[in-house]
């Protein structure tokens, strides 16, 4: 005989004709009708309900005799009380018969209660020869089931083995390499009451491969296998990079059916519906002055693009001036870029289609509202950067791909070639004048006149690295070059080697001024005199420990904000440097707008946060205060938004927001979404989000941005501590933030779902790789999976600046530890994965070459994300948040 300890439970006996069922109420009700589905009784012959037992209440520790009458008809029970049962306050045991053989043990979670498991309250083993589906050891109100064939000997002892959960130690009989993925789970308390141990139910989990097994389809593997430097690195999908294949486009229907299917088992149109509601608001953007108009953007609530409208008074609605949603019926044609000419005569604009970042360049005459000339092509990473005579405008085209237009965006060859052009008004596109290219081949070109009309400034950047140079030319070089464009236009550098960024923010005749990293890692502002170059870069407004993200020139002064702690701070200088004034902020909300031109003596500037939709000011010098010009009404007073530091692996501190319910008990039960990017110096900062306001509300969760190291939050100094050899700093940060929470008591492991995209799912593809046991459930969107050929694809080669080059060893040695599609171990959280098939930057094979054992969802006709139209959004998160309530046991609530 085994004589267990007394917190022990023995689940799912295969011979027993007696077994238990414990149910916690978690509504109040009167009634409660049970059949065998919601019993997990698998080959079932017969099904009676013996008795119904109450223990007493742990909390008045009064006995339950609420029960009035059972009726059993036709192997479905029907329990009825006197009076109402409050929540969580009862605990009922029934005792049903039963030959039943092997199958699934499953949760089961409706509007009335909630069970977890068959089990027998027998606190030793003293039964003759039992079969043991499961045992389980609960301590600290933590258990783990396997769903695996596991069966104790009774002949001797039964070896432990232990298992971290929560950072407390579980214990658990014959767990043979069992992944997390495989295992129920549940978070709640265990109550000793007479002799007998029961687990009650705080949160019931369970595994989504338990409870609707998934039969993958199979990809044909290849016998590819190469050589990179001294490593046999095989490559078995290397047919996934080929998108036009039909090999690959019957792998990607597939796998889009298969997860039709499985989140066909949650009412996603419920979860979708909700979200609808709550996206249908008024959304305004700030205004911009050009010409007689007052120019911004609204949206109604639902529309699929927002519309541009114009206004000759501020405050009143106007007139559409340009819809983008005519463009297309399914909302994938977006506008992406635009700009006004010098007087406001015209209007140019560029046109992505399905998310690409092939656009065309279109111009109008914004009296007429006709269209001026033909549409640009090949276009990519470019502004409309007009002259100030109007003539025509500079912008940036690649050579011509080798796909047919309807396909511009599917295509996956490296983007070389591209070059800076002038084009004049209602001229072919053919007799464009190039006007520069990079000598290196840089591909991150642009070019635009300076304000006062007297320079045409280009600069070129090597990739995403934060360096760039800067050339000028006089006007009348240009002007002349344009008459008679033979040989190259010269150009005079400002900056003539990569070292740090300079961004010019205006000039005053030969006086130049930048807002950059010129010997400061937090930005700085400097100056500098073409007339002069000897004297080289001086300092106007010097580096601070805050970071300078962004500058407006206005009324002779300039406009700047910085990101203090993740936190916006606005200030006025003078050209000189001196400081002015400070222009208060609400606490946690963050300039997502500024515009103004030098020359006027206003500008707009909008705030938002977790909790304010969007705010939109007014500045006026001539009275130095702000003037709200809209402000969203939304009721979010249950809300509440915190920052804490937390200590990563290295002890260094990462900050994170978190924003929740003001009700909420840290009691370890609450789902979670924690959310990160860590990448290219880019801060990831609160934003208002109707999706994430939908989660907290109705999941009753709790939302997370982890600021990792790589992004920009502290500058170029952070983003260099989560970049090429130091990656891995990124991926101990996110982790470690998933432990704050788990120790803190806002949520458990197996509640926390991850959540990243582009270099954020890298990051999720990693962490699920390196930790499984910290996460419950990831999603991970457009992630670069493949770090061996990721600078083979498009614009890939430009990551090197964060992944380095796989070509050298150096550099290869570092990703191999973490490249996701090279790392997988089997034993990952449940793992959805989306792409889009018009995302021409992290192009679809980096996903395709990862799902062999995952789940893996593909959205059709969609890009990397920028100007998706809001339904395609909305169905994105709710299918994401189904995906989450139906593997981590997360309950949405209307």
């Amino acid at each position: 005989m085994i004589k267990a300890t007394k917190y022990q439970l023995t689940l799912g006996f295969g011979k027993s004709k007696f077994a238990g069922q414990v149910f916690s109420l978690s509504k109040p009700t009167k009634s409660i009708s049970l059949n065998a589905n919601h019993l997990a009784i698998f080959d079932c012959s017969v099904v009676s309900f013996q008795s119904i037992n109450w223990h007493k209440d742990p909390v008045t520790n009064r006995d339950f005799q609420d029960a009035v009458s059972i009726t059993n008809t036709d192997g479905i029970a029907k329990i009825e009380f006197e009076k109402e049962i409050p929540v969580s306050s009862y605990i009922l045991h029934l005792k049903y018969q039963g030959d039943y053989g092997q199958g699934i043990q499953r949760n089961f979670v409706s509007d009335k209660l909630v069970y977890f498991g068959t089990f027998g309250f027998v606190p030793y083993f003293d039964q003759e020869s039992v079969d043991v589906g499961v045992s389980v050891y609960i301590q600290n109100g933590y258990a783990a089931l396997s769903n695996g064939e596991l069966a104790v000997s009774t002949e001797e002892e039964p070896k432990l083995e232990n298992l971290q959960i929560d950072e407390k130690k579980l214990v658990r009989f014959n767990t043979v390499n069992i992944p997390l993925s495989d295992l129920h789970v549940a978070v709640g308390e265990t109550l000793d009451i007479n002799d007998a141990v029961i687990f009650k139910i705080l949160k019931p989990l369970i595994s989504a491969k338990a409870r609707y097994p998934l039969e993958y389809p199979e990809a044909r593997r290849q016998d590819l296998v190469e050589d990179l430097h001294g490593y046999k690195v095989a490559d078995p999908y290397r047919w996934l990079e080929d998108p036009d294949s039909p090999e690959t486009e019957k792998f990607v229907r597939e796998q889009a059916a298969l997860t039709r299917k499985y989140l066909s088992n949650y009412p996603v149109a419920k979860i979708a519906a909700k979200l609808k509601e709550t996206a249908d608001f008024e959304k305004f953007s700030g205004y911009q002055k050009h010409g007689n108009y007052y120019y911004y953007f609204y949206n109604a609530g639902l529309q699929g693009q927002q519309v541009l409208y114009r206004t000759l008074v501020m405050g009143e609605k106007g007139d559409i001036f340009f819809d983008p949603n005519t463009l297309s019926e399914d909302g994938t044609v977006s506008m992406s870029a635009y700009s006004f000419s010098e007087s406001g005569k015209y209007f140019g604009y560029t046109i992505s289609e399905s998310g690409s970042d092939w656009v065309s360049i279109h111009v109008m005459d914004t009296e007429t509202k006709t269209k001026v000339g033909e549409p640009l092509e090949w276009a990519k990473f470019t502004s409309v950067n007009w002259l100030k005579d109007e003539s025509g405008f500079l912008y940036i085209k690649y050579p011509k791909p080798a796909v047919d237009k309807t396909k511009a965006g599917t295509e996956t060859d490296i983007n070389l070639g591209s070059a800076v052009y002038y084009h004049k008004l209602s001229q072919k596109q053919d007799d464009d004048i190039k006007i520069y290219q990079s000598p290196i081949n840089t591909n991150f070109s642009s070019g635009h006149q300076t304000e006062d009309g007297k320079y045409i400034l280009v600069e070129d950047a090597p990739g995403t690295e934060p360096q760039n140079v800067v050339y000028y030319t006089a006007i009348e070089e240009f002007n002349n070059y344009i008459a008679n464009p033979t040989g190259e236009l010269k150009f005079i550098p400002i900056v003539d080697k990569f070292e740090f960024q300079y961004r010019l923010i205006c000039n005053r005749d030969n006086i130049f001024y930048f807002h950059g990293t010129h010997n400061a890692p937090n930005n700085q502002i400097t100056s500098y005199d073409i007339l002069k170059p000897e004297e080289g870069f001086k300092t106007i407004i010097p580096e601070k420990t805050s970071v300078l993200e962004s500058v407006l020139p206005v009324n002779n002064l300039f406009v700047t904000v910085r990101l203090e702690n993740v936190q916006h701070v606005m200030e006025i200088y003078d050209l000189n440097g001196q400081f002015i004034k400070n222009i208060e902020l609400p606490t946690g909300a963050m300039v997502v707008e500024l515009d103004g031109k030098e020359k006027d003596d206003y500008f707009f500037y909008k705030i938002s946060s977790f909790t304010i939709p969007g705010e939109i000011f007014k500045y006026d010098f001539n009275t130095s205060h702000s003037i709200i010009q809209q402000k969203v009404k939304f009721d979010l007073n249950n809300l509440t938004t915190t920052q804490v530091f937390y200590p990563s692996k290295d002890g260094t501190l990462i900050p994170m927001y978190i924003i929740h319910k003001k009700d909420i008990e840290l009691n370890s039960a609450n789902p979670a979404v924690l959310y990160g990017y860590g990448g290219f110096g880019v801060p990831i900062l609160p934003s208002f989000s109707t999706t994430i306001l939908s989660f907290v509300q109705h999941f009753d969760g709790i939302y997370c941005i982890a600021n990792l190291r790589g992004g920009g939050e502290f500058g170029l100094g952070w983003h260099n501590q989560g970049r090429l050899k130091n990656k891995q700093n990124v991926f101990d940060d996110f982790q470690y933030a998933a432990k704050y929470l788990v120790k803190e008591k806002y949520t458990s492991h197996n509640l926390i779902t991850i959540n990243g995209g582009s270099n954020g799912g890298l990051l999720i593809g990693a962490c699920v790789n390196q930790a499984p046991e910290l996460f419950g459930c990831a999603v991970a969107e457009v992630g670069v999976m493949d770090l061996y050929r990721f600078h083979k694809f498009t614009i890939g080669y430009a990551w090197k600046s964060d992944y380095g080059d796989p070509d050298v060893k150096e550099d290869f040695e570092v990703v191999r530890n973490f490249s996701p599609l090279h790392n997988v171990t089997g034993k990952n959280p449940p793992i959805m994965i989306l792409t889009g098939d018009h995302d021409d930057r992290v192009v679809p094979l980096h996903s395709l070459k990862l799902i062999a054992e995952m789940q893996h969802k593909k959205e059709i006709k969609a890009g990397h994300g920028a100007g998706q139209p809001i339904s395609m959004v909305l169905e994105k998160k709710a299918d994401m948040y189904a995906f989450i309530a139906l593997t981590t046991g997360a309950e949405w609530h209307d």
